[in-house]
């Protein structure tokens, strides 16, 4: 895992609910790197969504720095930041398990190192369940998937949460 542990500069993407803020919080701690999470440089804390011009140049601002992560999936800046990732983390999981894991957030526990601002609401959870969730499979086909063929030297892919833990729990192994 010492590959893993030079590395700078990581995207991670995955559907809604997959856990890409929860892993993005975790490497930020046990890699020291600065963590920035999409859904807060898209949606305001008014409730509103930034300009789009805006929100490309933060993420434009973010990749020119020497050490980052990343986690999200917008499609319209994944592009860019492939090619300055050193590592890209993609969580390709079933759409049954992010069903249940927004559920659970939206009943439980609040989305791990997210500003407090960024509250899930009803309605938020219905758009991700009936929208965004069963129309990542058709975003990884037309968009994702080209992009992760291209980049695949530095591409882990993770089918599972067993997945994730392991590699989580192996980088904590090798302090």
């Amino acid at each position: 895992m010492e590959t893993i542990k030079n590395k700078q500069k990581i995207s991670i993407i995955g559907p809604s609910g997959s856990g890409k803020s929860t892993l993005a919080k975790a490497l930020g701690e046990i890699l020291d790197l600065p963590v920035h999470h999409i859904d807060c440089l898209y949606h305001l804390p008014n409730g509103g969504t930034d300009d789009e011009r805006q929100y490309i140049d933060k993420i434009a601002k973010i990749t020119s720095q020497e050490k980052w992560i990343i986690d999200g999936t917008y499609s319209r800046t994944l592009g860019n930041r492939f090619l300055q990732s050193d590592l890209i983390i993609f969580l390709d999981f079933s759409q049954e398990f992010c069903v249940q894991s927004v559920t659970k957030r939206q009943f439980g526990s609040s989305r791990v190192g997210l500003p407090e601002y960024y509250v899930a609401t009803e309605q938020g959870l219905e758009r991700l369940v009936s929208h965004h969730i069963p129309r990542f499979q058709e975003m990884v086909k037309n968009h994702i998937a080209p992009l992760v063929n291209q980049y695949k030297d530095k591409v882990l892919i993770f089918k599972t949460r067993e997945e994730v833990d392991e590699f989580i729990g192996s980088l904590k192994g090798g302090n």
